[in-house]
C-alpha cells in the first residue's frame, strides 16, 4: 500500500470504531462502574436480627405450679367437706360475685380510678351489697326452717290421731264380734252399754280438746285472781315523752291448762304512726306493710302470760288516741276472727 493511502485508512477505522455500538460485556462493565460509583450507590436495606424468645423465668414457673396446686387442693377440700358445706350453699351465689367484684376493684383497677376516692366508694358498696345479701339469705333460711318445723309437727299430730283412730276402731270391731256370740239378753244389754260408752269416749278423743283463746291486755294480768281471764285491759292512758314516743307494753295470757303451741303474733299500728325502733323479738316480713311486725313463739304454757312484749311508737301530731292491733294465731288456738284492738289514750309527759 502506498504511503499516501495509509493515513486515509487510519482515519476511516477510527470513525468506524466510534460509531460502532458497545458490546454486551462492555456495557455491563460500564453499568457496573456507574453503579459502584459513590454518587449513584443505593444503600442496601438493613435487616434486624430475628427476635429471640426468652425462656420462661423460674419464678413464673413456680407461680404457675403453685396456682395449680392451690386450685387442686381447694377442689379436693370442697369435695371432702361437701356434706358440711351444704349449710353454706345458699350464701355462695352472694359471696362469690361479691369477691370477684371486690377483687376486680382492688387487684386490677385500683390505680386507674380518678379521682382516687371512687375506689373506696365502690369497695364499700360491694361490701354493703354482700352483707345485705347474706342477711337476707339467713332470714329466708330461718323462715324456711320454722315453716318446715310447723309442717312436721302438724304431720306428726295427724299421724298420731290416725293411729289412735284405727286402734279405737279395731277395739270396737272386736267387741262387736264378741256381741254376736252372746245369747243371754242381760249380758247383751250390758255389753251394748259398755260399747256405747267406749264409742262416746272415742268420739271425744278424736274431736280433741276445745281450742285455746289467748287474751291480750295493756296491763299485767293477776294470775292469782279467780277472775283472771276477765281482768284484761284493752283501753289505757299512756304518756308521750319529750321525743313524741309512746312506750306501749302489752301482755298475752293463756287461760287454759294446756300449752298454746306454734304461734305467731302480728303487731299492727295505725297508718300514720311509725315505729320509733324495732320492737324486741319482732321482725318485718319482706314486702309487708311498714306498719306490721311479726313474732313467732314455740309455745305459751298453760295459765301463763308473756310479759316482755312492748313497742315504742310515734303517733301522728295532734292525735289524742292511738289504736294498736294484735292478731294471734297458733296450732291449738281459736282461729282469729279479726284484729284485736288495744286503744291507747295519749297524755303529754309532765316530766
Amino acid at each position: 500500500m502506498c504511503n499516501t493511502c495509509r493515513p486515509i485508512l487510519w482515519v476511516m477505522n477510527t470513525i468506524e470504531q466510534v460509531n460502532r455500538p458497545l458490546e454486551g460485556s462492555e456495557l455491563n462493565d460500564d453499568n457496573t462502574n456507574l453503579t459502584n460509583s459513590p454518587i449513584n450507590r443505593t444503600p442496601e436495606p438493613r435487616s434486624d436480627p430475628p427476635e429471640q424468645i426468652a425462656p420462661p423465668s423460674p419464678n413464673n414457673l413456680w407461680k404457675f405450679l403453685f396456682s395449680i396446686l392451690l386450685i387442686s387442693a381447694t377442689v379436693a377440700i370442697v369435695y371432702w367437706q361437701r356434706e358440711r358445706l351444704q349449710r353454706v350453699n345458699p350464701y355462695i351465689p352472694v359471696a362469690i360475685p361479691s369477691c370477684i367484684a371486690l377483687g376486680q376493684i382492688i387487684f386490677k383497677d385500683w390505680n386507674n380510678y380518678k379521682p382516687k376516692w371512687v375506689r373506696w366508694v365502690l369497695s364499700c358498696l360491694v361490701l354493703a351489697a354482700c352483707t345485705w345479701g347474706l342477711l337476707y339469705q339467713s332470714q329466708q333460711l330461718r323462715e324456711k326452717v320454722a315453716s318446715s318445723a310447723r309442717a312436721d309437727a302438724a304431720q306428726q299430730a295427724q299421724e298420731q290421731n290416725t293411729k289412735s283412730f284405727l286402734s279405737a276402731l279395731q277395739s270396737l270391731s272386736s267387741q262387736l264380734n264378741d256381741l254376736k256370740t252372746k245369747v243371754a239378753t242381760k249380758d247383751l244389754q250390758d255389753q251394748l252399754a259398755r260399747v256405747k260408752g267406749e264409742l262416746e269416749k272415742t268420739r271425744l278423743a278424736l274431736a280433741g280438746p276445745p281450742p285455746i283463746k289467748l287474751l291480750t291486755s295493756l296491763t299485767q294480768i293477776d294470775l292469782q285472781h279467780p277472775l283472771a281471764p276477765n281482768s284484761a285491759v284493752i283501753d289505757k292512758q299512756l304518756p308521750i315523752d319529750a321525743n313524741g314516743v309512746v312506750h306501749v307494753p302489752f301482755f298475752v295470757y293463756n287461760p287454759e291448762e294446756r300449752a298454746a303451741v306454734g304461734g305467731l303474733i302480728t303487731l299492727i299500728i295505725c297508718d300514720d304512726c311509725k315505729f320509733a325502733k324495732e320492737p324486741t323479738g319482732f321482725i318485718k316480713v319482706k314486702n309487708d306493710y311498714e306498719t306490721r311486725r311479726e313474732l313467732q313463739f314455740p309455745q305459751i304454757p298453760g295459765t301463763t302470760q308473756v310479759s316482755d312484749l312492748s313497742a315504742d311508737i310515734i303517733p301522728p301530731p295532734g292525735a289524742t288516741e292511738m289504736p294498736v292491733g294484735l292478731i294471734i294465731k297458733c296450732n291449738t288456738c281459736v282461729a282469729p276472727q279479726g284484729i284485736t284492738t288495744l286503744l291507747v289514750h295519749l297524755q303529754k309527759d309532765r316530766h
